[in-house]
């Protein structure tokens, strides 16, 4: 079984997050609010990888850490916060009717770590 990883959508475009499902069943949220596109997504995509790996150390015993590729998880989490950049890029400048960083980041919602 693969570990799972799905990007919250919520109503106010400032906040974003992400669940990841174990293989066996454990479900870890995390999230952000944020009033401006996030600059380093890899740093951000590995902070919260660092702290779904304290979570399932700390509250589940270290369980399914051994069975999930961090890289992968890591990769998809920016992959994940890049999607909220943009969407948050398209609502700050929906009004002025310019994005000067447009371009196509949509990629699939649920991303599937291997």
């Amino acid at each position: 079984m693969t570990a799972t990883l799905t990007r919250f959508e919520a109503d106010n475009p400032k906040a974003g997050g992400v669940r990841l499902v174990t293989p066996s069943g454990i479900v870890v949220d995390a999230g952000w609010m944020w009033g401006a596109p996030l600059a380093d997504t890899l740093g951000v995509a590995k902070l919260l990888a660092t702290r779904m790996v304290d979570t399932l150390l700390r509250e589940h015993g270290g369980k399914d850490v051994d069975r999930i590729s961090w890289v992968s998880v890591t990769a998809a989490i920016q992959r994940h916060v890049m999607d909220w950049n943009e969407n948050l890029r398209k609502h700050l400048y929906s009004d002025v009717g310019q994005d000067p960083a447009a371009n196509d980041l949509q990629g699939p919602i649920v991303r599937r770590i291997h």
